[in-house]
């Protein structure tokens, strides 16, 4: 495969600026992480899969997903207040019981855990990137108890945010 063309070199810049971003671990490195990756697989599948099977196979996004996507974008703009499963489910205008089986069948989570962990990464990026207390961080992203969200930020990334922030987040 390395000897065609010369997409190899895309691959190998790909790689180079995995190993980078990784390296300087600036604020949101994890996305720009997976954008890389995303356009790795990208160029390995290009030279996998043969050209009439992916020119006459057009992806198409599931109805699930696209709810999905768009609660995860209301999930983004509002993570901060205070969003209920009925705030949720109507801003994709479905039922809250159709709301969960879609992130289900997506994600294999439901929208209130999704919530969570969403909730857990920006304060995770707000420890390493502020100064503020932790009970601060804790109220702007969306928790009303600096316990309950001790114990989540625990659960979810193996550390509590008062250690996250002294270790700079290398988990």
């Amino acid at each position: 495969l390395f000897d065609q063309d010369n997409w190899h070199e895309k691959l190998m810049d790909t790689v180079n600026n995995i190993i980078a971003v990784n390296l300087t671990k600036k604020y949101g490195y994890e996305l720009e992480t997976k954008s890389y990756l995303c356009q790795l697989w990208g160029l390995l599948l290009e030279k996998v899969i043969p050209q009439n099977i992916s020119k006459s196979k057009e992806t198409t996004v599931s109805l699930d997903e696209s709810r999905v996507k768009e609660a995860i974008l209301y999930i983004e703009e509002h993570y901060s207040e205070n969003i209920t499963l009925d705030d949720l489910a109507a801003s994709i205008h479905l039922s809250k019981s159709e709301c969960c089986r879609c992130f289900q069948r997506c994600l294999k989570q439901s929208p209130f855990d999704y919530l969570i962990e969403y909730r857990i990464r920006q304060a995770a990026g707000m420890l390493l990137d502020t100064d503020k207390p932790i009970s601060e961080i804790c109220m702007e992203t969306g928790f009303n108890s600096t316990s309950y969200f001790s114990n989540k930020f625990k659960s979810i990334l193996g550390q509590s945010p008062r250690d996250y922030r002294k270790t700079k987040g290398v988990l």
